[in-house]
């Protein structure tokens, strides 16, 4: 194995390690000190956006089936630990998740899917 390649197992590793122990932490704590105490604002109405592919995606519905409209994955978790844990910040929670995308379609919806809606996370 070259010097480079075990640089980017390194890396790749380490990435890993640092998202599985970040998993451990409930929602609320790893968006209080960001986003729900933000002292500019509030939190109040903040508006999150999930952007991505089929990961993102997680399946979601494009109808008006509320009960699967941000989709069965990690959007689903986040979007809902923080609606239950604080009802009268009026989040937002948007998934555009597309599966199957790719950077050129993700550049394609970019104006419509993230710009438009102004997201403030």
């Amino acid at each position: 194995m070259s010097n480079e390649a075990a640089g980017q197992r390194r890396n790749f590793l380490k990435q890993a390690a640092s998202l599985g122990a970040l998993a451990m932490f409930p929602a609320t704590t790893i968006f209080s000190t960001s986003v729900v105490t933000n002292t500019s604002k509030g939190g109040d109405g903040y508006t999150f956006l999930f952007q991505g592919d089929s990961i993102t995606d997680g399946n979601r519905t494009r109808d008006k089936d509320w009960n699967h409209v941000m989709g069965h994955g990690y959007q689903y978790i986040i979007a809902s630990k923080l609606w239950y844990d604080f009802p009268s910040k009026g989040f937002h929670f948007f998934n555009r998740g597309i599966s199957g995308n790719k950077v050129p379609d993700l550049a394609a919806r970019w104006q419509t899917d993230t710009i438009d809606i102004q997201p403030t996370c």
